[in-house]
């Protein structure tokens, strides 16, 4: 097809151009001559020229070297016979390829053409990647293969691998089909046994035998069998290397015979000298190297010219520190002309260190020469340095275990200690009580005991639970604004009663002015109760303490200073963790948990603050500083947070409960009759009941002004109780406060019971003063919401 002369062509115009002028690809329309009628602008601007230049001009007049090429022969053929085609070629002056698409057209042919040079190039780089990897893979001196579960079919083997197993290509088959010796030598077991525990296999030295064509092959080979994971995480797969080191085995087995026919003579070991695993030399005894074989001079990198030069020792070769073998080896030969093979090194010709096994022996008849046997034993040693390496590291991490599980059973003999101490208190003067032998003085002094040792055994219980929320997480603050000076004075008047009873001074420096600051008010006060605990705990009769409180711009410092015995500098890095004390022995001069401390650490870090200890060393007291700094809490404002109508002590319950009727509910007997007669004693009417069912039958049939009932009971709990007390019908027992006593006592325990209906949630042990205030405090809340 040639073009005619160039026709007249002027605002040529179709429906599809205002969408061709908005594409990306090159666009161009040709006539049935192959002459541009029209060219969109990508198309335009690779061409370099405007329309008005090419309109009417032929393809092979602005493209000469295309008259013949692939695209020209792929347009004609549509323009002469309408046919869709689809042609991607390479046009080398615009250095490109493009896939090209030919569509017939009412005035010749429309190409669209989209430049895939970048993915050309990619495939091509992707390619050549692959060739690379393919080619690491089959460089590599070990038999290497992935292998699929739970059939174990190869889905890779490099050629290593396939003349290992000597039945050829292994990909695709199972091992069991191709291998079934495999399978009866317990290796197929081994690889369920990698997938199913996830810990990969080294294997040293393993025998193997697979069945040749000429009869069983027995081999010795390295190994590892490595767990791989699919794209859900699961193991489905396993990746087996494998060296071979038969050769290795057997030139060790062979040196172990050789050893004993060192007296023969010197035709048989040049005969053996020319073997090429083992390195034969023929040395004197003042170090120089007649001769030796080429698996010698390989492994030590000298040439055989060098070597009968004269300018290779074996002398110089050993290492200086392990002359002291060689010395011994020659006294050894010189009782019986043989030496046991031994271990050494030689220093190559490159400065290598090449480990050794040397076995030699005199000539018969000489006393100055001999010959000597050396394997390189590289490998194995590289092997038994990671084999120690990995023994010392289960050897560490057993020893921590074991110190791990010493120091929670001490712990658990304390608490059992701790708890016990004071229960026999408590149960020794109950008895006591019971017998009426006490004159009033000592009821008196019973009932302080029990009362103070309750109290103890709460607090070592609220410890424990403290730091069960700190290790799962769940301990959170209840944070708004509060007076850090009063905080610290409360918790110095807690303590007071201990340090008149040690004859202790306490001196207080406080601003007269401290800023209010962001935290948990309770949480801080614990910290500094904790603090001062310590300090009159450990600090002698009439010893001295000082609490110092500074304020900051940025933040609050808190120092608790004693004169007391101080802390061991062995103890001090340990000071704040859980399980440490200083001494945790049964002849310890201190009770308690040693985990006051550490919970104190959590709180002040959940304030984003820090406390640290100081000591000088025996003797020289202690100084505790916590630090908390005003922006290391989010600042929650009370009334951000959605909440239950919470009462307030009232006049009336400090006072009397007169006339109030109240429903206790709870399935243990004592506990329903403690909680009946401290509220009875204040004048209330009380009514009990031992189980949800019992509690909402007597709400049916009486009025109450409040509820208070126990969590855990059996078949139907608290919680379950509030639930239908909140859907009753009837207005007065929907609407009756209520507070929760239980001894669970976590903070999501309190809020799951807020969330159930009550108002009030009370831990056990409960006080009867602040029993009395909370019941008051609910009655007012009741007249409150009546009104």
């Amino acid at each position: 097809m040639c073009c005619s002369e160039k026709p007249r062509v002027s605002n040529f115009d179709f429906p599809e151009r205002l969408v061709f002028e908005q594409m990306e690809e090159s666009i161009a329309i040709y006539d049935r001559e192959a002459r541009f009628l029209y060219a969109n602008p990508p198309m335009l601007a690779r061409l370099g020229t405007g329309i008005e230049a090419v309109r009417g001009r032929c393809l092979w007049d602005l493209f000469p070297d295309a008259h013949d090429n692939e695209f020209s022969r792929a347009l004609r053929r549509t323009l002469q016979t309408g046919e869709k085609l689809r042609l991607e070629h390479y046009y080398e002056p615009w250095g490109s390829w493009f896939d090209n698409r030919f569509y017939p057209h009412e005035h010749g042919a429309c190409v669209v053409s989209h430049d895939t040079t970048a993915r050309k190039r990619a495939e091509q780089l992707a390619h050549e990647l692959a060739g690379e990897r393919a080619q690491l893979l089959e460089s590599l001196p070990a038999a290497v293969a992935v292998v699929r579960a739970p059939d174990w079919v190869y889905e890779l083997s490099n050629s290593t691998n396939d003349a290992l197993g000597g039945r050829g290509a292994l990909l695709g088959k199972r091992v069991a089909d191709v291998l079934p010796e495999l399978e009866a030598q317990g290796y197929v077991a081994l690889l369920q046994h990698v997938q199913q525990t996830a810990e990969p296999y080294v294997g040293n030295q393993v025998r193997v035998v697979v069945e040749a064509p000429n009869g069983p092959r027995e081999m010795f080979l390295n190994g590892v069998y490595q767990p791989l994971r699919g794209p859900g995480g699961d193991i489905d797969r396993v990746m087996a290397f494998a060296y071979d080191v038969t050769e290795e085995v057997r030139a060790a087995q062979r040196l172990q015979e050789l050893a004993q026919q060192l007296s023969q003579s010197e035709a048989r070991a040049r005969r053996l000298s020319d073997s090429g695993v083992i390195g034969v030399v023929f040395w004197t005894r003042d170090g120089r190297l007649v001769d030796a074989n080429d698996a010698f001079l390989r492994l030590v990198g000298y040439t055989r010219e060098e070597l009968l030069s004269g300018k290779v020792s074996w002398k110089d070769m050993t290492p200086p520190e392990l002359a002291w073998l060689d010395e011994r080896a020659l006294a050894e030969i010189d009782v019986s002309g043989i030496c046991a093979p031994y271990e050494k090194e030689y220093i190559a010709k490159d400065g290598r260190r090449v480990p050794i096994l040397l076995g030699t022996a005199l000539w018969e008849g000489s006393q100055d020469s001999g010959v000597a046997w050396i394997l390189d034993v590289s490998g194995r040693r590289a092997t038994e340095l990671e084999r120690d390496r990995l023994l010392e590291s289960e050897r560490h991490a057993r020893a921590q275990a074991e110190a791990a599980n010493l120091s929670k059973d001490q712990f658990l003999a304390m608490v059992s200690h701790e708890l016990r101490t004071p229960l026999n208190a408590m149960l020794g003067w109950a008895r006591l009580l019971k017998s009426g032998t006490l004159d009033a003085p000592r009821r008196e002094r019973a009932l302080d005991v029990i009362e103070r040792n309750a109290l103890a055994q709460a607090q070592l219980i609220e410890e424990l639970l403290d730091i069960s929320r700190i290790v799962s997480g769940k301990l959170n603050l209840e944070v708004a604004r509060f007076d850090v000076k009063g905080v610290v004075e409360a918790a110095v008047d807690t303590v007071r009663p201990a340090l008149e009873s040690k004859r202790m001074s306490l001196r207080l420096v406080v601003p007269s002015h401290v800023e209010p600051t962001f935290g948990d008010a309770h949480r801080i006060q614990q910290v500094v109760w904790n603090l001062l605990s310590n300090a009159v705990k450990f600090t002698p009769t009439g010893g001295n303490i000082e609490v110092t409180l500074e304020q900051h711009a940025a933040e609050t410092i808190l120092r608790v200073s004693d004169d007391g015995p101080g802390i061991p500098p062995a103890v001090l890095p340990f000071i704040f963790e859980s399980f440490r004390q200083a001494d945790s022995s049964i002849t310890r001069s201190f009770g308690g948990l040693g985990l006051g401390l550490s919970i104190s650490r959590h709180l002040v870090e959940l304030h984003g603050g820090s406390i640290a200890a100081f000591s000088e060393g025996d003797g020289r007291g202690a100084i505790f500083v916590v630090r908390l700094p005003h922006a290391g809490v989010a600042m929650r404002s009370e009334a951000s947070a959605p909440s239950r109508a919470r009462p307030t002590p009232t006049a009336r319950s400090l006072t009397q409960l007169a006339g109030l009727h109240v429903l206790v509910v709870d399935d243990e007997a004592d506990a329903r009759e403690l909680i009946a007669t401290i509220l009875a004693e204040v004048g209330a009417l009380v009514a009990t009941a031992p189980s949800t069912e019992a509690a909402l039958a007597l709400l049916a049939t009486r009025r109450f002004d409040v509820l208070v009932s126990d969590i855990g009971m059996p078949g139907q709990d608290g919680y379950d109780l509030m639930r239908a007390v909140r859907r009753a019908p009837e207005p007065q027992v929907r609407a009756i406060p209520a507070a929760a006593l239980t001894a669970y006592a976590r903070t999501e325990d309190r809020a799951r019971a807020i969330a159930a209906g009550y108002q009030l949630h009370l831990t056990k042990p409960v006080d009867p003063t602040n029993l009395v205030e909370v019941v008051g405090s609910l009655a007012k809340l009741a007249e409150q919401l009546t009104q």
